[in-house]
C-alpha cells in the first residue's frame, strides 16, 4: 500500500508539473496574442487615418478643380467684356 501511495503521490506531483508547464505556456500564448492585438489596433487605427486623409485628399482635388473652372470662367467672362469695350 505505501508503494501505491509513493507512485500515485510521484503521479500526481508530475500531472501537477505538466499543469504548471501548460497553464505557462498558455500565459505565455495569451501574451503574444496580446501583444499581437494591440500591434493590429495600432495599424487600424493609422489605415483608418489614412483612408480618412485620403477622402480629404479626394475633396480637396474636387475643391480645386472647381475653383480653376471657376477661375477659367470668370478669365473668359472678363475677355469678352474686355472686348465688348473695345468694340463700342
Amino acid at each position: 500500500m505505501c508503494m501505491y501511495a509513493l507512485n500515485a503521490s510521484h503521479a500526481l506531483a508530475c500531472r501537477a508539473d505538466l499543469l504548471d508547464d501548460a497553464r505557462a505556456g498558455a500565459c505565455k500564448r495569451e501574451r503574444a496574442l496580446q501583444l499581437q492585438v494591440a500591434e493590429l489596433t495600432k495599424e487600424n487605427e493609422r489605415l483608418k487615418t489614412a483612408a480618412t486623409l485620403a477622402e480629404e485628399n479626394e475633396r480637396l482635388k474636387v475643391a480645386a478643380s472647381l475653383a480653376v473652372r471657376e477661375k477659367k470662367e470668370a478669365t473668359t467672362q472678363a475677355l469678352a467684356k474686355m472686348k465688348m469695350h473695345n468694340l463700342l
